[in-house]
């Protein structure tokens, strides 16, 4: 499994909000969802701010987003 990382032209939309995931890292899976790292969890809820990071999280313990979510500003 192959580990990534989100450039500073990394740009996903949580709850309407824009947000830069530069700098966090991930894996993809089979059906094309780049998968958060455990260990970068806590930086992403850093990022995110504790209402958008349990927003994306819906009640699971792992962030996931579509890869064709992701896009460049």
């Amino acid at each position: 499994m192959e580990i990534k990382t989100f450039t500073n032209n990394s740009w996903v939309t949580f709850d309407r909000t824009d947000v830069n995931l530069d700098g966090i890292r991930y894996t993809t899976t089979e059906s094309f969802w780049c998968k958060i790292i455990k260990e970068d969890m806590p930086k992403l809820e850093k990022l995110l701010g504790e209402r958008l990071y349990m927003w994306a999280l819906d009640g699971g313990t792992q962030i996931e987003i579509p890869e064709d979510e992701v896009w460049a500003k």
